[in-house]
């Protein structure tokens, strides 16, 4: 379901990246505002989704590789490295791109479990111990789903 969902994945995307770069952009701000700005970002992805597919396909891996940079980091390796999250978020955009299916499966498994993970409150090295497993979960059940529904010509 992967394409047909494609517009979904994009805009949780893009609410993740809005959610967590609000307080960045913003400073702090109330939750309400955070949430605001989170769920513009993901209207806006899952319209440029739906009617730039190709440019949401590029847009949705970048900010798919710059979410999961920011929730692999420790805490202060996003401010300490931040070239370490655009190099992530260009390898997810032309991991989208060239191989768009399985992109999708790995990069949403890693994205739903990264979100799953950072409201957890954990202590990093637990977060990343139950984030691993949980990508794991996401590409087996998705891989699974798609090789049952693929069809045969």
């Amino acid at each position: 379901m992967g394409r047909r969902l494609f517009w979904l994945f994009v805009g949780v995307c893009g609410f993740a990246v809005g959610i967590q770069a609000a307080p960045l952009l913003f400073g702090p701000q109330p939750f309400a505002v955070i949430w605001a700005i989170g769920l513009g970002c993901g209207i806006l992805g899952a319209l440029l989704a739906l009617f730039a597919q190709q440019l949401a396909v590029v847009v949705g891996g970048f900010l798919a590789g710059a979410t999961l940079a920011l929730n692999l980091l420790p805490p202060a390796g996003a401010q300490t490295f931040p070239w370490v999250v655009l190099v992530c978020a260009v390898v997810g955009a032309v991991a989208t791109f060239l191989l768009f299916d399985w992109a999708l499966i790995v990069l949403s498994a890693m994205l739903g479990a990264a979100l799953i993970v950072d409201g957890m409150g954990l202590q990093w090295s637990v977060a990343v111990a139950i984030y691993l497993v949980l990508i794991l979960i996401g590409v087996v059940v998705q891989a699974g789903w798609m090789r049952r529904h693929r069809r045969v010509p």
